[in-house]
Parts: structure tokens; C-alpha cells; sequence
């Protein structure tokens, strides 16, 4: 592995977020090619994301005025909807409740002791949204589950603007993976693969997100506190813990006239970073519960990893395929890790997923904002018809599998009480989805891990997972 030569303070990590969000405009602002698509807000995902798009209005036609009629407006005169201005406040929320069972090999039990058997909350997330006005919108979502609060999006935003398109300020996720994008009201399965862990949190920024005029390509790039994704949202410390995200999707294959049900999308992500405290944590969930409330815990079957380091880069690269009613996704990420006293750490990983939808439904994808959103039961399970009865559905089944791979491993970490440190890990998850309706549904996921420690090597570990999730 090639020894780069560190970078040695906050205007280099800068100067590379700018030039990669340069290139990368360039690249997204050239237009991209293919016929303009409807948008995704249109058909299949204007309920996802609670988004409306006005039609252009036409100018009116050439009339004589008639005597006695009132004088034309001026820019200086009131509109006539202000009550257009009024805020507007729509409830948002979401319960996600557990059930695991959970089986270790005796020598996976010995290296990361017993992983309990729980039930309880995944999320139980409530919240707002709403605009002011036609351009301002905003949003306050935190997170009870486990007992504490946590701040999740809280921000304020501009919609519609010239170029920019979107703007917002406050509490969000970072952009950069796709698997981390999609919401969990819609990801196919109960958990992300382990290579979220090095997937970036919500933490207080300014992001833009830009997608071209015919929604085929989207930038989005914020520059964000590392270290505000605590409970609080809050960051006290006074240090030089900035984060500058780009991540850039293109939809070279999108079949408009099905609205999205065939499409090709591919896409990459880089952020380069102040780790806070000098230090970079790696899969930081709590080992001995499988209902962690940090976002991305990665595997409980394996060890966090601590690395001293003065500055750390992140890559993805991402695409996805949507066939009808099935679809396949994959993505790899990366980190440099400038190690303090030591040679840089590499650390890596992919996922590669499939679904297929047995009742003909198919995942919606989102083109103005690079990811998938809300899944259109066609009979949902019960429903109640215009004229009062009611009508029984089979709702939506969908069979889920992924294959993961963690490798956390690297021999420069340097070693603990004379231990090495950094594990690797595969991982196959197989799942059967039943979606209720649009808002409600039931998923079953078997996950089998196979962590390879440094020391002791491979051992083995399963759960089983029942979740019950609804969301408004």
C-alpha cells in the first residue's frame, strides 16, 4: 500500500472537498443524456417525500379591459393568496419494535461474550414537518426509543431555488450512501449491512442538493460538524472536527413511461474529515444489544475498533437495478485513516442485495433526491372500498437476500494489551417482507455472520429477526 503524505490541516481536507465538488458539478451540470422523465414526485413517490409540484402556470390570454374594470396589479401590490403564507404542519413519526433470537458459537461467545436475546423498540421516532410559505419547509423528528431523546433531522430549508435547487440548515444526515439514504420505513431489510459503520451520521451542517432538469443526475455536498451526532445535536468542544461531503447519483437507464419501474442508477460519495477528539471510531454500537440507537452500529457480532488519527477520507461507490418487481443493489466503501504515530489505516467493505416482489410491486426510486421511497401496495391487506364495505387483499410479499463483507482489518491498527485489533467478517441475510398497506408491515430476516478475529479466527453466529414497523 502506497504511504500517501498526510495531510496536515484543515485547508487541505477543504481545498479536496472543493475540487472533488467542482469535478463532480462539471460532470452533473454538463447534462446528462436520455430524454427528460417524469418526475419521481409524480407517479410513484410525490407520497414518499409529501412534496408538490405546481404546474407552470400559462399567461393569460389577451383580453380587452372593460369599462369600470379595476387597474391592472403592480409588483408593489399585495398578493391576493396571502393565506397562501400561513404555515403548514403535517405529524410525522414511526415505530419499529424487535424481536431477536440470537444463537453464538462457544468461541464467538468467548471473544465478544454473550449477545442477549431482547425484544423492545428499534425506533420510535415522532416528529413535524411543514413549509411556509411556497419556498420554506422545515422539519423536527427525534427519536425515544431506548428512553432517551435524540435529535434526528432538524432543520430548515429553501426549495426551488436557482441552480442550488435545495438548500438546508441544521440537523441532518450527511449525503453518502445509498443504504443509508433510503429511509427505514423502506429499506428491505431489518438492518443495514456492516459497512454502514463507516457511513457518516446526522450532524449539524449546510448541505446543498442539486438535481438537473430532467431529474437524470443529482449532487448533493454539505459541509457538517463530525462531532453533533450525540443526542443532543450539540458540539461544545471548540475543536476542528468539520466533515465536507459530496455525493453525486446519475440515472443513465430510466423507462418514463412506466414511471420508474425499470431504471439503472449508479452513483460515488467522498467526504473528507476531522475526526473529534483526535479519534475515529469504527462500528461503535453497544456489543451486547441488538437494539443499538446509534445509526450505525454495524455488527454486534464484532469489536469496535478505536484508531488515534488526525484526519480520516471516506469513498462509496453505489448503483442499483430495478427490474419490475425485482431489483438488485450493491456498494463498496472505504476509509483512509491518517493515523497519528503511525503508517495509514485502510479499511473496506461491500454488500451486494436482491428483492423480488411476489404480488407485482416494485421499489420506487426517488430521482430528485438519489434514493428509494415509499412501496404502493396494489390490494393491501384490508381497506375499506367507497360504498363502506370492506375489501381483503394479500397485501405485498417480497423475498429479500444479501451478501456482506467487512474487512476491519488492517495490520497497521496498532495492537491492544498485546491483542490485535480489527476483524473481518462475512455475512448472509435472507428475508420474507409482508407490507399490510403503504404504511404498515411485517419483516422476518435470518442472519448468519461469520466474524474472522485477528487472534483467535473464524467463529460463528445467527439471529433471527421480527419486526413490526408502521409509520405516518
Amino acid at each position: 500500500m502506497s504511504h500517501a503524505t498526510p495531510l496536515t490541516g484543515p485547508r487541505c481536507g477543504f481545498s479536496a472537498a472543493v475540487s472533488a465538488v467542482i469535478a463532480l458539478s462539471a460532470f452533473v451540470l454538463a447534462g446528462c443524456a436520455g430524454m427528460p422523465i417524469p418526475s419521481s414526485e409524480g407517479a410513484a413517490t410525490k407520497l414518499a417525500r409529501g412534496q408538490t409540484e405546481s404546474n407552470p402556470s400559462q399567461p393569460p390570454a389577451e383580453q380587452k379591459e372593460a369599462p369600470g374594470a379595476e387597474p391592472p396589479k403592480t409588483p408593489l401590490d399585495p398578493p391576493e393568496s396571502a393565506g397562501d403564507a400561513k404555515p403548514k404542519v403535517e405529524l410525522i413519526g414511526r415505530l419499529e419494535t424487535d424481536a431477536i433470537l440470537v444463537g453464538q458459537s462457544p468461541l464467538n461467545q468467548a471473544i465478544i461474550g454473550p449477545v442477549p436475546n431482547v425484544t423492545g423498540f428499534r425506533r420510535a421516532r415522532l416528529g413535524a414537518q411543514g413549509t411556509i410559505g411556497e419556498q420554506v419547509n422545515w422539519k423536527a423528528e427525534f427519536d425515544f426509543a431506548g428512553g432517551d431523546i435524540s435529535f434526528r433531522d432538524v432543520y430548515a430549508g429553501l426549495d426551488e431555488l436557482p441552480y442550488v435547487k435545495r438548500l438546508r440548515v441544521g440537523h441532518m444526515l450527511e449525503p453518502f450512501s445509498l443504504e443509508a439514504a433510503t429511509s427505514s420505513n423502506f429499506f428491505p431489510f431489518t438492518e443495514r449491512s456492516p459497512i454502514v459503520a463507516l457511513d457518516p451520521v446526522h450532524n449539524w451542517g449546510v448541505g446543498a442538493f442539486v438535481y438537473t432538469p430532467n431529474e437524470r443526475a443529482t449532487l448533493q455536498a454539505g459541509i457538517f460538524r463530525g462531532g453533533t451526532s450525540n443526542n443532543s445535536g450539540n458540539d461544545t468542544s471548540g475543536q476542528n472536527d468539520m466533515a465536507y461531503d459530496v455525493r453525486t447519483t446519475w440515472l443513465p437507464w430510466y423507462d418514463r413511461e412506466s414511471n420508474g419501474r425499470y431504471l439503472l442508477v449508479l452513483g460515488g460519495a467522498f467526504s473528507e474529515r476531522f475526526p473529534l477528539n483526535n479519534m475515529v471510531l469504527i462500528n461503535q454500537g453497544p456489543q451486547s444489544n441488538l437494539l443499538p440507537i446509534s445509526e450505525n452500529p454495524g455488527s454486534p457480532f464484532v469489536k469496535s475498533i478505536a484508531i488515534p488519527a488526525s484526519q480520516q477520507q471516506l469513498f462509496n461507490v453505489e448503483s442499483a437495478l430495478v427490474l419490475g418487481s425485482v431489483s438488485v443493489q450493491a456498494e463498496w466503501s472505504a476509509t483512509r485513516i491518517e493515523q497519528i504515530g503511525g503508517p495509514p489505516v485502510f479499511l473496506n467493505g461491500f454488500y451486494v442485495f436482491g428483492t423480488w416482489f411476489l404480488t407485482g410491486e416494485n421499489r420506487n426510486y426517488v430521482t430528485r433526491d438519489g434514493d428509494f421511497g415509499i412501496i404502493y401496495v396494489r390490494a393491501p391487506f384490508l381497506r375499506l372500498r367507497d360504498d363502506g364495505s370492506i375489501a381483503r387483499g394479500p397485501g405485498a410479499w417480497e423475498l429479500t437476500a444479501r451478501l456482506s463483507y467487512a474487512n476491519f482489518s488492517d495490520p497497521n491498527i496498532p495492537p491492544v494489551n498485546g491483542f490485535k485489533v480489527g476483524d473481518r467478517e462475512w455475512e448472509l441475510t435472507l428475508g420474507v417482507n409482508w407490507y399490510l398497506n403503504d404504511h404498515a408491515r411485517v419483516l422476518f430476516n435470518y442472519v448468519y455472520a461469520e466474524p474472522i478475529d485477528p487472534n483467535f479466527g473464524a467463529s460463528a453466529a445467527h439471529a433471527f429477526f421480527i419486526r413490526t414497523a408502521v409509520f405516518w
